[in-house]
Order: structure tokens, then C-alpha cells, then sequence
């Protein structure tokens, strides 16, 4: 969606919210689009963010702020637990595919940016950073417990190169995957980072 469409989708009493004379929202739409052609990773991510700038632009432009802010559904504190838990549950159900915003929101039955709102109020933590922890998590389970060379490890809990997940395990637990795995061995060191809190807070 161009920043256009999000004007006129966020219209609101008639009056219709032009972004064609606005520089900003002409650069932003044209990020947008650039994002969406973009194959890589994070393209997907980068969109999203692209969108909510977007959106504030919007809110900014002919004084829309107090109008739009009215259509918020009720209960925006966060998500409810049963919505939580499917999103968790899809999550350790397909660790090792790849999983986008959009599966996310998906699971919960809610649009992108009001999960990725939500998620965040309930959680303290963007989707995405709860999908690499969980992530994380299960790499160390396949580094203590297996003796999988690494590359395999980062393969099945959804990374697509050996060195992005390094780069994100040591960034995560401060040490490689390679010393992470010695250390344990060796020392027989527990698992002190990395986990999930968000499964512990859900109850039954």
C-alpha cells in the first residue's frame, strides 16, 4: 500500500487527506516501494516501519491527529491472552521456516500494525526480537543437546546463513555459537540468556 492509499483509506468525515504536494510523503512512498521489490531478509520488516512513519506523516497533515485517534478499537492495552498464545504457538511451530509481521498478525487475526502495536505493549518486545530469542532459545537447545555441525543448527531454527545467526547469537549471549557450545561442554554452564518471558507470563 502507497502512501496515497493509507491517505485515502484514513480519511475521515468526507474531507480526504491529500499527501501529493507533501515532499515527505512522495520520499516515503517511494521507500515503500523500493522496500517491497526488495528480496532480502528484512524487507519485509523495513516496509512495516516505512508504513508506520507513513501513518504518522499522516496524522500530521490537515490536523487529522484528534479524528483518527478516535477510531482506535477499545482494549488497546495489549493483546489478550489467547491471542498471545497463538502467536507463540505459531511461532514454535514453524522456528526453522521463515516467519514474517504478516504471519504473525495472522496467527492473532489482527492487521500488521495493530499487532505489531499490541505485541509490543504486552510484551516489551517488537515480534520480530521475541522470534529471535525463540530462535536462540531452540539453537541452544540443538548446541547442548546434539552434536550438529552449526551451520545445520542455525538452519533449523529459521536462520538462513551460518553467519547471520553467529552475528545474532553472540549478540544475544556474548559469545559465539562455537564457545557458547565449549563452554556448556566443559563447564557444564546453564542457560542464563536468551530465553522467552512471554510464554512464562501466559499462564493456562
Amino acid at each position: 500500500m502507497s502512501f496515497p492509499d493509507v491517505a485515502h483509506r484514513s480519511s475521515h468525515d468526507g474531507h480526504r487527506v491529500s499527501a501529493d504536494q507533501d515532499p515527505v510523503a512522495t520520499r516515503l512512498s517511494e521507500a515503500l516501494a523500493a522496500a517491497e521489490r526488495d528480496p532480502s531478509e528484512f524487507s519485509a520488516l523495513y516496509a512495516d516501519a516505512v508504513r508506520l512513519v507513513a501513518m504518522v506523516r499522516l496524522l500530521s497533515i490537515d490536523g487529522q491527529v484528534e479524528p483518527i485517534q478516535q477510531l482506535r478499537p477499545p482494549g488497546s492495552a495489549g493483546l489478550p491472552k489467547w491471542r498471545l498464545r497463538r502467536v507463540c504457538d505459531y511461532i514454535a511451530a514453524h522456528l526453522g521456516e521463515k516467519v514474517t509481521l504478516v504471519d504473525m498478525a495472522a496467527a492473532a487475526r489482527l492487521s500488521r500494525m495493530h499487532f505489531a502495536a499490541l505485541f509490543l505493549k504486552s510484551t516489551g518486545m517488537r515480534p520480530h526480537q521475541y522470534l529471535l530469542q525463540r530462535r536462540i532459545a531452540a539453537a541452544k537447545d540443538l548446541l547442548k543437546e546434539t552434536e550438529l555441525p552449526i551451520v545445520q543448527v542455525a538452519i533449523q531454527v529459521g536462520f538462513q546463513t551460518q553467519a547471520h545467526f553467529t552475528t545474532v547469537f553472540k549478540k544475544v549471549t556474548g559469545a559465539t555459537p562455537a564457545k557458547w557450545r565449549d563452554a556448556v561442554t566443559l563447564h557444564g554452564l546453564g542457560d542464563e540468556r536468551g530465553a522467552a518471558p512471554v510464554e512464562n507470563s501466559l499462564g493456562s
